[in-house]
């Protein structure tokens, strides 16, 4: 084995290792990047319900016992309507209020940040006139 081919090799070696660097940084950036558009928000729902809810593009994480993921399903310049059709639930959030439907029972209602406004099941986000809905993504 002559220095030519020591030299080779060590190349070889180093070209591999700024390669493992590179991907360990992209993976890092990602992560990062992914994170950042999250948004969690703690509700307050009426019955001093809490409730914790993660929103990123397109869909919604609740973190109740389990984490349930909803996928946005129609949505208009007021409200956006979350699913989950293996859990049976749906949610409906405008820029103040939630209401999450499981079933036929509404087991969290007027949730705003600040706390229940009053309102009960009478907040906008209860639905979403036929006219101005914008199928997103899926199928019913």
């Amino acid at each position: 084995m002559g220095i030519s081919d020591i030299l080779k090799s060590k190349k070889k070696i180093l070209l591999v290792l700024l390669g493992v660097v590179i991907g360990i940084c992209g993976s890092f950036l990602y992560l990062r990047n992914q994170k950042a558009s999250q948004t969690t928000v703690a509700y307050i729902c009426a019955d001093e319900k809490k409730l914790d809810i993660s929103f990123s593009k397109g869909s919604a994480v609740l973190l109740l016992d389990k984490k349930i993921r909803l996928r946005e399903k129609a949505s208009n310049e007021e409200v956006t309507q979350y699913v989950s059709i293996q859990e049976n639930m749906t949610l409906w959030k405008n820029k103040d209020f939630v209401m999450l439907e499981q079933g036929n029972t509404v087991p969290y209602y007027d949730c705003s940040v600040g706390g229940p406004q009053g309102d009960g099941l009478s907040n906008p986000a209860l639905e979403i006139p036929s006219d101005q809905v914008e199928i997103v993504g899926g199928s019913e």
